[in-house]
């Protein structure tokens, strides 16, 4: 729970909402050897910090996210970002692009969204920027 004091400061993550899509991405599956018409979408919010080690919190994503296409993650109320945490989500999001998932940051901060820049998050991901 992050009302326990051991968590102050850490990542929160809601709850996924899941849906299937029409594909705006369609790209031939190994598989199936022809486009697929819906992509299965997943949306989930990060708040708070990432800081440290990741891992669980990625963890949970995963499982939150299990089967979507394309993941849109809300960083609307994501404070901040350390430099060793974003080490890890660049190997996550790297990975997730090989695997021809799009992974999407939305509402993201201008100085989290610069920080992914640099890292070279945004060779992998689309960043967007809130506008407030």
């Amino acid at each position: 729970a992050a009302d326990r004091p051991d968590d102050a400061g850490q990542s929160v993550l809601s709850e996924a909402v899941l849906e299937a899509v029409p594909s705006a991405y369609p790209s031939e599956s190994p598989t199936e050897g022809h486009p697929s018409e819906f992509n299965q979408l997943g949306l989930v919010e990060l708040s708070g910090e990432i800081r440290g080690d990741p891992q669980a919190t990625l963890d949970m994503l995963e499982r939150r996210l299990m089967g979507a296409d394309v993941l849109i993650i809300s960083c609307r109320n994501l404070i901040r970002v350390d430099f060793s945490a974003a080490g890890t989500l660049l190997n996550w999001v790297s990975q997730h692009h090989a695997e021809r998932r799009l992974v999407q940051f939305v509402d993201a901060h201008r100085l989290v969204s610069a920080f992914f820049h640099v890292i070279g998050i945004t060779e992998y991901a689309k960043v967007v920027v809130r506008n407030d």
